[in-house]
């Protein structure tokens, strides 16, 4: 295993213990949602059934990462041989910033948290939308017709067909 492939590979087995507790915390919520009123429990059950799905595709994707071998360079073979990728994101996965990383996006949910709970999520979902994007250099053409479907998706889904 290189030296360039262990810090990944340790993100990954971390990744995967993460998203198996978020798995485990959303099975132990299903029993209780299951015991409320049918209108009570409509957001709840399928809140938890797509977070269900995204982290079970997520584990496997990681778990599919894991189980690839890892592949050691030649001998002679220098890092730069080949293209060189250059890596635009602004806060890496592994490296001395990693605890950056976390602390930032700690604070761009606890936002999240305060806006739905001042203002509601009608108005804080979008907001945060286009905050996170302008912040992370999306073109504009990505992120309003993205922010636009998310909340025509709130505003019909859940005003409309949840009642809420």
């Amino acid at each position: 295993m290189t030296a360039a492939t262990k810090p990944d590979r340790r993100h990954l087995r971390e990744s995967v213990g993460v998203n198996a507790v978020l798995v485990a915390i959303l099975l132990v919520l299903l029993p209780g949602t299951l015991s409320l009123s049918a209108q009570a429990r409509r957001l709840p059950l399928w809140v938890i059934g797509v977070c269900l799905a995204l982290l079970l595709v997520d584990l496997v994707r990681q778990l599919r990462a894991l189980r690839a071998p890892v592949s050691a360079p030649a001998v002679g073979d220098t890092p730069t041989a080949g293209p060189v990728e250059l890596d635009d994101d602004p806060l890496p996965v592994s490296g001395p910033n990693v605890g950056r990383r976390e602390l930032l996006i700690l604070g761009w949910l606890c936002l999240a948290g305060v806006g739905i709970y001042v203002v509601g999520y009608l108005v804080t979902v979008p907001v945060f939308l286009v905050a996170f994007f302008v912040v992370n250099r999306v073109p504009w053409r990505v992120w309003v017709p993205t922010t636009t479907a998310v909340w025509a998706v709130m505003y019909f889904g859940f005003s409309g067909y949840l009642g809420l």
